[in-house]
């Protein structure tokens, strides 16, 4: 990788054929920072970007704007640095005698970024972990916020700058940004832009070469079409992006395929290649999706109508996430509000003290995510005063007490029954269970009525073990190809224990054996991002009927409901520091698109009530 020398003053430059003196930078300035993000160099150290013009602080701030309200917020992460291979240095473009963008103070290279809570000063160097292992999605999705804010962007495809963007001001390159614009169709449409007229090439898709009428005419068609097939959310966020609606030209709609793709609100279509051909480098090389499941339950009428997210789905996973944050940062720093005072109460601590020694490898905030719906004086059984005739509580068959909502009994019983064997009493069974008293120090949890209101340990220790004995009970009926080991905690066998409690044991093991074909085909830890995938396939094609199934008669009820506590503590982990690689669901660009699907069809479920569990 090649580290350009900061200039401060007009020098003699490299890379010209004839010597040349460099202009003086108008409007120069300094700074080692933008929109909070730090500049940072490839040694991992902070460095000062100097002798640059203002336009281009400008834009890069609205850069770090774009892509952390689009690419990285709704992930639950927060971009913390940048990584800088050069900005001003008085040269040549390569193999020309033209001065370059840097030589003016109008051009940087971005090789890289991280986030708050990383386990390095760069998480995400754009060769060696992005374009040298294939992953397209977030190089596509910074891309397209870097070409709303700089009027030229080089990247991977363009001699000299695969493991950076070239990022400049003040000189379009049209060249550069149609052929990003094409790329980013090509993902998006696939083979549908053949009947469009554009032409396979390479095993990717171009637009006529010959003729510009015929060549716009194409790029529009293309627009056009991709505009149709978008969420409702996405002329809204236009509207908000550039304060006008969109109009129905190249130029808008090209940035209306910007923003999309940003967000992360399509799904990169098949990429057939000719002649069994290589799939070409400048598209996503994922495999075509696997073929669909089977629906999940038969049904004696034909498949439902495709559920197409609207835009307008309340508690999508990050949006239920963010809701219950502040409650979950003031568990995590052992504080909670009683009647609007802060308490101390031990929570976080003791998460982090016990959840290493029931869950192995997986990160405390995990656990805390799934506490997220409850509280610590809860129980389901227990109604406020305010609470309507056809509240839950008023109707809940039995108690769900605390953080974890450890099943305790019927309802007309003490909480918890002293009766290890009485109905739904998980608490009752697990009091004295070895695991709950080696994490008590040797005594077993409490089993006085309403005593564990106080007792967060007894609460913690009972829980733990609770929800591990749900996973246990729902690996133990899964088909042998899928069933996770227990020992090492992975994302998929935490969400099955977070599905096996709020969904039930044996409907959990359903739900994922039905999709047993396609994730037997991939490692253990990428299992709950294709459960997530194929379900929204399925959903949007109509091949899993979901028609007049409640709450979690509902697979997508089932799977929302997880992937809000795993978004839980995945924002926790990205404001305490924690281990947010764990959660990544591998989902990349398709994210956004999937939860949206996923959370219409769950909250179809909830309807008309809209209690959840």
């Amino acid at each position: 990788m090649y580290l350009y020398e900061i200039g401060e003053a007009p020098t003699i430059p490299d890379r010209c054929k004839t010597p040349k003196a460099c202009p003086t930078v108008q409007n120069r300035v300094a700074f080692e920072q933008v929109n909070g993000v730090a500049i940072y160099n490839l040694r991992g150290a902070a460095v000062t970007v100097n002798n640059v013009e203002q336009g281009l602080k400008d834009a890069l701030a609205g850069f770090v704007r774009d892509a952390q309200a689009l690419v990285f917020g709704p992930s639950g992460l927060v971009l913390e640095r940048l990584l800088w291979m050069g900005a001003y240095n008085c040269r040549c473009i390569s193999g020309t005698d033209k001065l370059s963008g840097h030589a003016f103070g109008r051009a940087i290279d971005i090789g890289g970024w991280a986030f708050r809570g990383g386990t390095g000063p760069i998480q995400n160097v754009i060769y060696e972990r992005l374009v040298k292992q294939g992953e397209w999605n977030p190089l596509f999705r910074v891309g397209a916020c870097l070409h709303l804010n700089f009027q030229q962007v080089l990247f991977w495809v363009h001699n000299g700058h695969r493991d950076h963007f070239h990022a400049e001001i003040g000189r379009p390159a049209p060249k550069a940004y149609w052929r990003f614009i094409d790329m980013a169709l090509g993902r998006a449409l696939g083979e549908l832009l053949v009947g469009l007229g554009w032409r396979r090439s390479e095993g990717a898709y171009a637009p006529p070469s010959s003729g510009s009428r015929a060549l716009i005419n194409a790029r529009v068609a293309a627009l056009q079409e991709f505009a149709k097939r978008l969420p409702s959310w996405a002329h809204d966020l236009f509207n908000k992006r550039f304060g006008r609606p969109l109009r129905q030209e190249a130029g808008d709609l090209s940035k209306l395929l910007l923003l999309t793709l940003a967000r992360g609100g399509f799904q990169p279509a098949p990429q057939l290649a000719p002649n069994n051909a290589e799939p070409s480098p400048t598209i996503s090389n994922r495999p075509a999706a696997p073929p669909l499941p089977p629906p999940v339950r038969p049904a004696a009428s034909p498949p439902g109508p495709p559920i197409l997210p609207s835009g307008k789905c309340p508690d999508s996973p990050f949006q239920w996430a963010q809701a219950t944050l502040p409650k979950m940062l003031r568990w995590w720093n052992d504080q909670d509000l009683r009647r609007g005072k802060v308490a101390q109460v031990p929570v976080g601590s003791t998460l982090r003290e016990m959840t290493p020694k029931v869950f192995p490898g997986a990160p405390a905030e995990a656990i805390a995510g799934f506490c997220a719906n409850g509280a610590v004086t809860e129980n389901t059984t227990e109604c406020r005063p305010s609470a309507l005739p056809g509240a839950a509580c008023r109707s809940q068959k039995f108690h769900e007490i605390g953080l974890f909502g450890t099943e305790a009994g019927l309802r007309n019983g003490p909480a918890p029954n002293p009766n290890p064997d009485a109905e739904y009493n998980s608490w009752g069974k697990l009091a004295s269970h070895p695991l709950v008293r080696q994490l008590l120090g040797g005594r077993s949890a409490s089993m006085e009525h309403n005593r564990w209101k106080t007792q967060i340990p007894d609460q913690v220790a009972v829980g733990l073990v609770n929800i591990r004995r749900h996973g246990a009970t729902v690996a133990a009926n899964l088909d042998p190809s899928i069933r996770p080991n227990a020992n090492t905690s992975s994302i998929f066998f935490v969400a099955c224990c977070f599905m096996g409690w709020s969904a039930g044991d044996g409907r959990a093991a359903k739900r994922l054996n039905s999709f047993k074909d396609i994730l037997a085909r991939v490692p253990e830890e990428k299992r709950w991002s294709a459960f997530l995938r194929a379900l929204a396939e399925g959903i949007t094609v109509g091949r899993i009927d979901l028609r007049g199934l409640r709450k979690h008669q509902s697979v997508a009820y089932s799977a929302l409901r997880t992937w809000q506590k795993l978004a839980a503590g995945q924002l926790l982990a990205g404001r305490t520091g924690g281990d947010v690689k764990w959660f990544d669901a591998g989902l990349g660009g398709d994210e956004a698109s999937i939860a949206e699907i996923i959370t219409c069809a769950g909250d179809m479920a909830r309807r008309p009530a809209r209690q959840v569990v």
